[in-house]
């Protein structure tokens, strides 16, 4: 019997020699490698600055597959998957960074793959007539790195990223709520302006918003509700073009604004956050991590 156990092993030995693995597979195309590590990864660099990204790869892969243990090897993945990344190949980038994050939990670069991998669903953000699954994911994996590693370098490009995917959520909600309104179910356009009035002070659209409630809070004769949504637009954008719209609707008349338009201060009006404007040179989708020598 333990001799027939054994010609089974032998056999199972021989079938599997034959059918070699990737890494053995690799091992032999890379089989005249003579370099270091670190030497491999100096070159990886080099070729990224020249935008040789398939021959940057290739030595990043020579790292992994000769120098496993080496501290180089986790910074090749890592730089695979930025290779991956800014050749738009976002799927293979979300793989290879969620990878990182299950096997080198550690690691001191580990926060750069949660930041890579956000960026891989923000890139994704629809316009605002589609549905908001990626914005939503975005968001909270974007407020998770801030809290999780409050003192990382990538905290202030978070930030700036977070009021941009803000106010496409928030456009998004408003364009809903404009179909709803256009089509004269106020009651729910109402929902959703409210929603925004809400969670989404800051935004940009907030000044229509505020707007479009006075204006259905009239149209459905809630004159109170109306006008204290008024003073809130008229105490916080009192230039604005939605809080002059407002106005002629509160004092139903059609011609210029008349004087005194801090009538709002009387009703002692919510106080909103003043949003920074979003100025931003480079292309918004982009990572804020240098595009050379990451690490």
């Amino acid at each position: 019997m333990s001799n027939k156990i054994l010609i089974i092993v032998i056999c199972l030995l021989a079938v599997s020699c034959n059918r070699p693995t990737k890494v053995i597979e690799e091992s032999i195309k890379y089989e005249n490698n003579i370099r270091e590590d670190y030497e491999l990864f100096e070159n990886a660099n080099q070729e990224l600055r020249l935008k040789n990204y398939e021959e940057a790869i290739s030595e990043l892969d020579k790292i992994q597959i000769f120098f496993p243990n080496s501290k180089y090897s986790a910074k090749a993945r890592l730089m695979i998957s930025y290779i991956n990344f800014i050749n738009g190949e976002y799927e293979k980038t979300k793989a290879s960074t969620e990878s990182f994050i299950k096997y080198y939990p550690g690691n001191e670069n580990v926060v750069y793959a949660y930041y890579l991998n956000a960026m891989t669903d923000y890139v994704l953000i629809k316009k605002p007539e589609f549905d908001q699954e990626n914005t939503e994911e975005t968001k909270k994996k974007l407020i998770f790195i801030n809290n999780a590693f409050p003192d990382n370098k990538y905290k202030q490009d978070i930030i700036l990223k977070l009021n941009i995917v803000n106010n496409s959520l928030a456009e998004q909600l408003l364009g809903i709520g404009k179909f709803y309104e256009n089509n004269e179910d106020y009651a729910i356009a109402l929902n959703y302006y409210l929603e925004i009035f809400k969670d989404y002070q800051e935004t940009l659209v907030i000044e229509e918003v505020l707007y479009r409630i006075i204006k259905i809070y009239l149209i459905l004769d809630e004159k109170e509700l109306a006008t204290k949504y008024a003073s809130i637009l008229g105490y916080n954008y009192s230039e604005s073009k939605w809080y002059k719209k407002s106005y002629n609707l509160i004092k139903n008349i059609k011609d210029e604004i008349e004087e005194n338009y801090k009538w709002y201060e009387r009703l002692n009006p919510i106080k909103l956050i003043k949003r920074e404007k979003v100025t931003k040179k480079k292309k918004w989708f982009e990572p804020m991590e240098p595009k050379f020598k990451i690490f």
